[in-house]
Formats: C-alpha cells, sequence, structure tokens
C-alpha cells in the first residue's frame, strides 16, 4: 500500500491548495501502477471517506462499470481514454461496434 496512501493527498505549490489524488490520475502522473489498484480499494475499506468507491479510485460510472464487469484488464483503456480525451462511454461504443463487425 506505498502509493495508494501516501498518494492521497497532493499539494499544489505554496498557494495552499489540496487537491485530492486518486488511482486514475496516479497513474496517469505516474505515481502508481495499475496492478496497485487492489491497494487503493484496500485503503477505501479501511479509511474514512465519505466517497463512493468509484469516486475514490477517480473513475466516471461507465468506467467503473466495465471495471466491475469485466476485469483489470479494462483499466489500460479508462487510461488510454484519459490521455487522449475520450470519453469512455464512447470509446466503449466504438470497440463493441468493431466488435461486431467483424463477426
Amino acid at each position: 500500500m506505498k502509493n495508494a496512501e501516501a498518494n492521497a493527498k497532493f499539494w499544489k505549490g505554496g498557494d495552499d491548495l489540496m487537491y485530492e489524488m486518486n488511482f486514475i490520475n496516479n497513474c496517469l502522473y505516474g505515481l502508481t501502477d495499475i496492478e496497485e489498484i487492489d491497494d487503493y480499494v484496500e485503503a477505501w475499506h479501511n479509511g474514512q471517506s465519505n466517497l463512493k468507491l468509484s469516486d475514490y479510485l477517480g473513475m466516471t460510472q461507465d468506467e467503473y462499470e466495465a471495471w466491475i464487469q469485466k476485469d483489470d484488464s479494462v483499466l489500460r483503456d479508462i487510461l488510454r481514454c484519459r490521455a487522449d480525451g475520450i470519453a469512455f462511454g464512447e470509446y466503449h461504443n466504438m470497440t463493441c461496434s468493431e466488435e461486431r463487425h467483424s463477426k
């Protein structure tokens, strides 16, 4: 759980603004690895957060539902969409459409 708790909060410059960092943002900024998601889930279970798990992890509802329904392999797709500025729902619809056409 080295990064999950240590990276839970990020302080920006000297302006005293606190930004909540989450699993998705930490992955995008290279502060944590995809394989550490279980540590974040455990930290959420053990913490005092009032957030839903999806919010704690930094996932949209579409992203969270895909992760729950599939497995951790979808995390790479979620991160790619975030990095490229593509809504995960649109990406998911495109890939489902491509799968139907290839059959």
